[in-house]
């Protein structure tokens, strides 16, 4: 589980004639990442054209999707061949082109809505000014309504009567220092008063442009929005018909035109002859017979599958436990591990639970924790689904140590439950030396993990230098930690030159393998084991906001009227305080991990193994 499967690297060589057969086998099986021929003797095979035909379908057909809102596809007719596949599209041509009226149509009214509901808008505005919009028409006449701050309207009067007497301004306040205005004047004085309306910081409010008639009144207007709705209210009838009728079909079809789609798709990759083809792929080590059986069976014998030489990269290939996979996302946030490390995912989980737990560590915040990664999880997708799960399994030592620490919503539990149910172990407050030491404890096995890990990387790459350069880190770890126990804390005996011998190589063989720069890089070994010490500090603080909130805001029934004024306070602070615990557990498990054990041996930069595959949960067995 620690390291990635080994893959290899592999070319099918077989007749041009059974390019469909070759296909349909090896994206049944699901076991070949296809990647570019790299033999720049053959020829590059174009895709068939058919793609183009079948991407177009494609993107009708998911756009469908989106807009039917079909979100558990059905099975649908089974479809074994390109040409039969189109043929059934372009039996539903109809079906889609009526799917895509009514999108376009329900698009149209709700533009159409939008815009008389602006004019509804807009004649208010000018009602408010007591002036009929019908005047609006009155060809020689240029309008102009908007806002104006309010104490610029008498110097916008004087300065228009200085222009022309024959203007007409009307306004009303809109809010403490604006009002709205409508200016009235013959057409040829426009473009001054455009000049002056703009110095007296006028902002236009444009009329409705798309309704056609300006002086609609407020109640045409609300007769055609009612026509509108209705017209809407018909769509949507139509489009759930559709969708309870033919959604379970057209999802089935949209998947068969993915899998068509990328079957055509990756022959693009594929290399060729007049009469043969080159497929060149990774593959892991254990399915290699496997799949040479299956294509040597479907293919009658004419084919060859032959292990390649090469130098490039492969992908990564985790074995990770499906439990794992929240994990593994988060690890692979940073980066995808290379395929030559070893994966850390399970030992990310294990200290990340364990950190987590050690700072939050209350029962009910945990059960709290618990419901609210629940919620995440059925919520979300991707990265922040992984992160509810991690949530739900963190909620696991989060009740443990609360347990430990006595810890129930910031109360102990002779508080809580009015005796003590058991002699808790750990108090936090009461044993805070003792957890900062086990915090530096748990620190030093981290990060010593971390060398460890670094220095079997390297063992199994040959880089015997960079080995060496692992061993020397350790001795400087043990040096700081032993002349700190020995000289400091005086908790041990050891001979100073032991310690200061086991420096001294140990810094003579980091400069020899890393330079100078690994020498200056000595004082974040202290840093990075001092980092530890949040795990207590960060629980102390949440633990110290409980405290104020149960203080200050726990209600009681004997409080009369009180009681229903602090309960949703006291309820208000915990859920703010379990926010504040669980982003900051999360955040910074993750960062111990990341920054003090990754850089000890982590390097990345890998991508994950893509095989080649049908997708299976939408095709009948047999499929395409």
């Amino acid at each position: 589980m620690l390291r990635p499967n080994e893959l290899k690297k592999v070319q099918v060589i077989g007749l041009r004639k059974d390019v469909d057969r070759i296909v349909a086998t090896l994206q049944r099986l699901g076991v070949i990442e296809i990647v570019k021929n790299s033999d720049g003797r053959l020829e590059q095979r174009k895709a068939p054209q058919e793609l183009g035909v079948v991407s177009e379908y494609l993107v009708r057909y998911r756009n469908m999707m989106d807009y039917l809102g079909v979100e558990n596809p059905g099975f649908g007719a089974e479809k074994k061949s390109t040409r039969e596949l189109l043929r059934v599209c372009a039996k539903d041509e109809r079906l889609v082109a009526e799917v895509e009226s009514l999108q376009r149509n329900a698009s149209d009214a709700r533009r159409k809505k939008d815009e008389l509901e602006s004019a509804n808008d807009f004649i208010k505005q000018v009602g408010r000014l007591s002036f009929d919009p019908s005047l609006l028409t009155i060809g020689s006449l240029a309008y102009f309504f908007g806002t104006m701050p309010t104490q610029n309207i008498k110097a916008f009067r004087e300065a228009g009567n200085r222009v022309t007497e024959s203007f007409e301004i009307r306004s009303t306040p809109s809010s403490k220092f604006e009002s709205i205005c409508l200016v009235a004047v013959d057409k040829k004085h426009s473009t001054d008063f455009e000049s002056l309306l703009a110095k007296n910081g006028f902002s236009k409010i444009a009329p409705p442009n798309a309704t056609g008639n300006i002086t609609l009144t407020q109640e045409s207007v609300a007769r055609e929005i009612a026509s509108i709705d209705n017209e809407l209210d018909r769509i949507e009838e139509r489009r759930q018909a559709i969708s309870d009728e033919f959604g379970a079909t057209i999802a089935a079809t949209t998947r068969c035109l993915e899998n068509e789609k990328a079957r055509l798709d990756v022959q693009n990759r594929f290399g060729s002859t007049k009469n043969a083809l080159v497929i060149e792929g990774w593959i892991p080590a254990e399915r290699l017979d496997m799949m040479r059986g299956e294509l040597a069976d479907a293919l009658e014998g004419r084919m060859v599958v032959r292990e390649v030489e090469t130098d490039d990269e492969p992908p990564t290939l985790a074995k990770t436990p499906t439990p794992m996979k929240p994990f593994e996302d988060m690890v692979e946030f940073m980066s995808v591990p290379n395929p030559h490390e070893i994966n850390p995912t399970i030992i990310f989980a294990a200290a990340f639970l364990t950190f987590y737990g050690m700072i939050l560590g209350d029962v009910v915040y945990g059960i709290m924790s618990l419901i609210a990664g629940l919620y995440v999880a059925k919520k979300s997708k991707g990265l922040l689904r992984s992160i509810g799960l991690v949530w739900v399994y963190a909620a696991v030592p989060t009740i443990f140590f609360g347990f430990l620490y006595d810890e129930f919503l910031g109360f102990p539990q002779n508080t809580i439950f009015g005796f003590e149910l058991y002699t808790a172990p750990l108090g936090r407050i009461q044993n805070l030396q003792l957890l900062l030491v086990i915090s530096l404890v748990l620190g030093i096995l981290h990060i010593t993990l971390g060398l460890v890990l670094g220095f079997v990387n390297y063992f199994y790459r040959g880089e015997a230098r960079h080995m060496l350069s692992k061993v020397a880190w350790a001795g400087i770890e043990f040096t700081l930690i032993a002349g700190v126990a020995a000289y400091i804390l005086k908790v041990v005996d050891l001979s100073p030159y032991l310690v200061l011998g086991i420096g001294a190589v140990s810094v003579a063989v980091l400069y020899w393998t890393e330079g100078l720069v690994g020498v200056m890089e000595i004082p974040s070994m202290a840093s990075n084991i001092m980092s530890y010490t949040r795990l207590v500090a960060l629980g102390i603080s949440s633990i110290a906001i409980a405290g104020v909130i149960n203080t200050v805001l726990s209600p009681s029934p004997y409080e009369g009227w009180l009681f229903f004024a602090k309960l949703p306070l006291f309820v208000l602070g915990h859920l703010i305080n379990l926010a504040l615990g669980m982003f900051e557990s999360l955040i910074q498990s993750a960062r111990l991990n990341y920054v003090e054990f990754f850089s000890k041996f982590f390097k990345g930069g890998g991508r994950r193994f893509n095989p080649f595959r049908l997708d299976r949960k939408h095709l009948l067995e047999g499929g395409m």
